[in-house]
């Protein structure tokens, strides 16, 4: 079964956590930070390694995305942010720079 194979978050990071993504990450500060360290990343520390896309069952605007994430230095994690409307567009801008 590939990672596409699977429809939940939840399936998603299992799978992640299993192939060593076991990092959260937060976005602050025009930068990314593993949760519970205080080194932040600049978009050229960052590689944007796959992202999944979540719709909510019953609403729609319910969306997000799964980022698996490797950093410069070899830490490995995910960040889940929303898409559309709601998505935090200075997050998506770094994405996009970082991919």
């Amino acid at each position: 079964m590939s990672k596409h194979d699977l429809h939940t978050v939840v399936e998603v990071l299992d799978k992640l956590k299993k192939e060593g993504f076991k990092d959260d990450f937060e976005f602050s500060n025009h930068s990314l930070k593993r949760v519970g360290h205080s080194k932040p990343y600049k978009v050229s520390e960052v590689e944007v390694v796959d992202e999944f896309r979540f719709e909510g069952e019953t609403n729609p605007s319910d969306s997000s995305i799964l980022y698996a994430l490797k950093t410069e230095d070899g830490n490995k994690g995910t960040l889940i942010d929303s898409y559309g409307p709601q998505a935090n567009m200075e997050l998506q801008n770094f994405i996009r720079a970082a991919s």
